[in-house]
Order: C-alpha cells, then sequence, then structure tokens
C-alpha cells in the first residue's frame, strides 16, 4: 500500500476536509454532508467527540498496594479513535515540520527537530505501518502536541469559546476509558470479559500475520468503552500529556513543554503485546523525544486553563 500523498496545491482543500471529517466522525479527512454538535450524551456520541462527564474520580487505587487519588475533572470529550495516518497526513502537508510550523511546537521539541533534522515520522513509508486508515505510529511526544497545536489554531473558530485540542491527561484518559455510566470502573474499556481479538488488538505475532502492525482504525467495536471511544486498548499506546511521576497524584497535569530527559505516560497497549497490558490500570512509560512503532496518540477537547 503506498503512503498517502497532498500535493502542495491540495493542502488546504486537504485541511478544510480533515476539519469536515472532525466535527463528522470520519476517521480519515474525507468530506461529509453533516455536521454534529458537541452534545452531552454519555455513552452515545453522534460524531467524532465522545462525552465525559464533570466528576470527582478515583484514580489509581486498581491494586491493594497501589495509591489512588481523588481527581476532579472537568467535562471533557474524548476522541472516538486514535489519530490515523490520513490526518497526520494532512500535518505534515499544512508545513508541520516545516519552519513554518514551529509556532506549533514545544520549544524544547522544535530544538530536538533541529537537531535531528526530523521532517516525519519514524517508518513513515514503512509497508504495515503507512495504510490510511491505520493509526499513526512512529510520533514522538513532541510530535504529538505539535500536531495538536496546529489542529487547535485551524479549528479554533469553531471551538466552544476557552476550549482547546490537546493530548489527554492520563486521569482523563483513564476515566474515559474505565468508568461507566453508573460510575464504576471497569478492568477494560468494554467490561470484565476478557479479551479476545474482537476487543483489541495485541500479539498480532503469534497470530501468524505476514506483515505486524496496527490494525485499520475501527475494526474492534466490541471493545468499545462506556463513553463510546473505541480502541483504548490495544493496537497502539497513546501518549498523555501528564509526567509519570507522582501518579496518580499529578496524573491530571497538563504538560506543554518539557526537557528530553523528562518521561511521560503512555496509556492503552499495543498490537505487539499481550493482554496483560489491555487493562484500564496498565501504563508504560517513555522519554518525550523517543518513538516506536507501538507508539500513537488521539485527542481531547477540554475547557482551557485562562
Amino acid at each position: 500500500m503506498q503512503a498517502l500523498a497532498i500535493q502542495p496545491q491540495h493542502r488546504h482543500a486537504n485541511a478544510r476536509a480533515f476539519k469536515q471529517a472532525l466535527l463528522t466522525g470520519s476517521t480519515t479527512p474525507k468530506p461529509r454532508a453533516q455536521t454534529t454538535r458537541m452534545q452531552k450524551v454519555f455513552g452515545r456520541p453522534s460524531g467524532y467527540w465522545c462525552y465525559v462527564r464533570p466528576n470527582t474520580y478515583r484514580i489509581g487505587g486498581w491494586k491493594e498496594d497501589q495509591a489512588c487519588a481523588d481527581i476532579r475533572l472537568a467535562e471533557f470529550w474524548i476522541a472516538r479513535y486514535p489519530i490515523s495516518v490520513a490526518q497526520y497526513t494532512t500535518f505534515v502537508a499544512a508545513g508541520g515540520y516545516a519552519d513554518q510550523g514551529q509556532a506549533w511546537w514545544p520549544v524544547e521539541g522544535w530544538q530536538w527537530k533541529q537537531r535531528t533534522q526530523r521532517m516525519k515520522p519514524d517508518n513513515w513509508q514503512g509497508m504495515g505501518f503507512n495504510g490510511p486508515d491505520q493509526p499513526v505510529i512512529g510520533v514522538n511526544w513532541y510530535e504529538a502536541v505539535a500536531f495538536c497545536n496546529w489542529l487547535h489554531s485551524t479549528l479554533h473558530n469553531d471551538l466552544p469559546p476557552n476550549y482547546v485540542i490537546r493530548l489527554p491527561t492520563e486521569a482523563e484518559w483513564e476515566v474515559a476509558a474505565a468508568y461507566d455510566a453508573t460510575g464504576q470502573r471497569r478492568t477494560y474499556p468494554w467490561g470484565e470479559t476478557p479479551p479476545t481479538p474482537a476487543h483489541a488488538i495485541y500479539n498480532t505475532s503469534d497470530r501468524g500475520r505476514q506483515s505486524h502492525g496496527p490494525t485499520a482504525i475501527g475494526s474492534c467495536p466490541q471493545g468499545v468503552a462506556a463513553c463510546g471511544a473505541e480502541e483504548l486498548a490495544g493496537n497502539i499506546w497513546e501518549w498523555c500529556s501528564s509526567p509519570w511521576d507522582n501518579y496518580p497524584t499529578a496524573s491530571n497535569h497538563i504538560q506543554t513543554d518539557g526537557s528530553p530527559g523528562e518521561y511521560v505516560s503512555l496509556k492503552g497497549g499495543s498490537w505487539l503485546q499481550n493482554n496483560t497490558y489491555l487493562t484500564c490500570m496498565a501504563r508504560n512509560v517513555q522519554l518525550r523525544f523517543e518513538h516506536s512503532n507501538y507508539y500513537g496518540f488521539r485527542l481531547v477537547l477540554a475547557p482551557g486553563s485562562g
């Protein structure tokens, strides 16, 4: 499968198509006729965004000896799907790695990009990783944050006042994955049923697949979380905006910049690892500049700090 290419003369058209896709729920930047409201109905999303109610939630404490914290969260919407290759292509085509895109990057991230001469994600055109509907992989935390900042600037006039598009905090991710409509936590996003390939993409190296990599977005509807988000378990690890340290008390801290030596959290498990990483409690940690064929991200829409 060839990597999706966007010619310079089509950049603005594809940006508009991506904007429409985000407003209507498409996983790839294809125009749709209807638009959707940012509705506040838990578990019944009508488009791309899944509503999570404001409340105080227990974070951590999954095991008897694990610390826990009661964290107050404002309302937020989490993306139904992780960002796809086709969607990320729109960012690349919009100059996300060119000098004109510097404003979208964290300061330390831009310095890293300049040092490494980075102009695209790792394995961007690798067979098995470049399908338009696959989740984008090979992006580090800096690249994910730059994408969020670019998209926020693109959609700014269409967002509710003082709302931002960014990476989820670890607390937001955990709540979206674990909590059901009654306020109870689940072991897995879909409930307590042990995982099967119908729930999540995991352990693919043991299943005789001829090519390895994440599966196209939307392949496991049985794994949907109570809020309506899909693929919060398996397929790719997802970058969060929170630091790894001081969990769970710092699990709702929003980091927008930081040094390459600082660690941040990832959640969700991946296409290659086993089912022990599919639980809502599972965590991963990585340096901000690291990237892997297992790392991607999804978005949240949430109130800003101002």
